[in-house]
C-alpha cells in the first residue's frame, strides 16, 4: 500500500512528555505509531530530524491502531498550550490521534490537507506533499541550524577563530583603541594612587 504523506509528532498522547511518534497516511487508512525507545538525543531544541519512511525506520515504531479512511466522519486540529492535538470522528465517537508541538504543526495541517482530498477522493499531486521548507542539520552533532538561512552550528564552532576574525575588523581602529586603553589604565592608577596622594602630599 502506497504511503501519500507521514508526519513525525514529538509527544506523548496522555501527558505532556516527549515522546516520538508517526502518522502515516494511505489512500484507505491512517496508521497511528509510536517508538518502541527513546533517546535522549532525539530530542533538540526547535524540533528533530523528519521523519523519513524507510523499512529501516519503521522497524523503530510500531503500530497503535489504523483507521480506515471509508470510517473516519472527521478530521481536526485543535490548539492546546504547548502545541495542538490532531483529533477524528471514528464511527461515532471521537479519538485522539496525536499530541503535538508547536514546531510540527505546519506538517500536521498538511496531513489534515491531504486526508481530506484522500476522504473526498480528489487526486493529489507530488508538490502537494512537499513540505514547503526542509529543516536543514549540522552532519556532525546533528543539531538544528538555529538559522536556516546560515548553516553555522553554534556547538561545532571554533571560537577561537571566530575571536580573532572579529579582532581583525578593529584594526582601522587600533590607534584609538590603545588610546582609550591607556586612558582607562591610567584613571584606574589615579584611583589607587589618590589616597596617598591626598593623605601626605596635599595635606
Amino acid at each position: 500500500m502506497d504511503i501519500i504523506y507521514a508526519v513525525s509528532t514529538d509527544l506523548a498522547l496522555w501527558g505532556e512528555r516527549y515522546k516520538r511518534g508517526l502518522l502515516i497516511l494511505t489512500e484507505d487508512e491512517i496508521s497511528v505509531n509510536e517508538a518502541e525507545r527513546e533517546s535522549a538525543k532525539d530530542f533538540e531544541l526547535g524540533g528533530y530530524g523528519e521523519a523519513i519512511v524507510t523499512e529501516a525506520s519503521m522497524e523503530v515504531y510500531k503500530p497503535i491502531r489504523v483507521f480506515p479512511i471509508s470510517d473516519i466522519e472527521s478530521l481536526k486540529t485543535e490548539p492546546v498550550n504547548n502545541g495542538g492535538v490532531l483529533k477524528i470522528r471514528f464511527r461515532g465517537e471521537e479519538w485522539r490521534l496525536s499530541l503535538f508541538s508547536h514546531t510540527v504543526m505546519g506538517d500536521i495541517k498538511r496531513f489534515e490537507k491531504l486526508f481530506q482530498k484522500c476522504k473526498e477522493g480528489r487526486e493529489i499531486t507530488p508538490e502537494e506533499t512537499k513540505r514547503e521548507t526542509e529543516d536543514v542539520y549540522c552532519p556532525i552533532c546533528h543539531t538544528r541550524y538555529p538559522n536556516q538561512e546560515r548553516k553555522i552550528c553554534p556547538k561545532c564552532m571554533n571560537t577561537k577563530s571566530v575571536f580573532f576574525r572579529t579582532l581583525g575588523n578593529f584594526k582601522p581602529y587600533r590607534r584609538k583603541i590603545i588610546f582609550v586603553l591607556f586612558c582607562y589604565l591610567s584613571n584606574a592608577l589615579l584611583n589607587l594612587l589618590w589616597p596617598y596622594l591626598s593623605g601626605t602630599v596635599l595635606y
